[in-house]
Order: C-alpha cells, then sequence, then structure tokens
C-alpha cells in the first residue's frame, strides 16, 4: 500500500512502458504462430502479468498469513498460467 506521504503517479498508457510493450508483443507474436489461445494481447499481457506478480509479491506483502513461499506459489501460477494460454 501507498503511504499518504507519497503522491499517486500519473498513469500512463501501457504500451509507453517498455516492459509491457515487450510483454504484450511477445503474447502477440505467439498467437500468430498458433502458440497461445487467441485473444486481446493486451488483456492477456495484463493477466500473465498480473499473475506472476500476484504470485511473488503475495506472500511478501501479506506475511500475516501462511502462504507458500514465492519460489513454489510462481512454480504453480506458471503452469496454470501456460495451461490458461494453450490454443
Amino acid at each position: 500500500m501507498r503511504p499518504e506521504s507519497h503522491e499517486k503517479p500519473t498513469p500512463v498508457n501501457p504500451e509507453e512502458d517498455r516492459f509491457f510493450s515487450l510483454f504484450r508483443n511477445t503474447v502477440s507474436a505467439a498467437q500468430q504462430h498458433k502458440l497461445i489461445r487467441s485473444g486481446d494481447p493486451d488483456v492477456m499481457a495484463q493477466i500473465l502479468w498480473s499473475g506472476l506478480h500476484g504470485a511473488i509479491a503475495l506472500p511478501l506483502n501479506l506475511d500475516r498469513l501462511a502462504l507458500e513461499p514465492p519460489e513454489q506459489a510462481t512454480e504453480h501460477m506458471i503452469d496454470a498460467l501456460l495451461e490458461w494460454l494453450k490454443p
């Protein structure tokens, strides 16, 4: 959670973010080669990024819960996301 003393940044279009653009372009290329399911590449990139981020960050940021460590949670999340991506 952002401390109240820090202002919320002005959101930018995800296409302006280098990492997101690379991720989205990879999704789009994989779709063109029929390696993954069809769908909006922007949405799919956000879902993939969110899933991986959550698997890593949730156990670290919610240390009040006895969650699996990121090393284990990430492996399961990657498996789940890869299953979701199947054409």
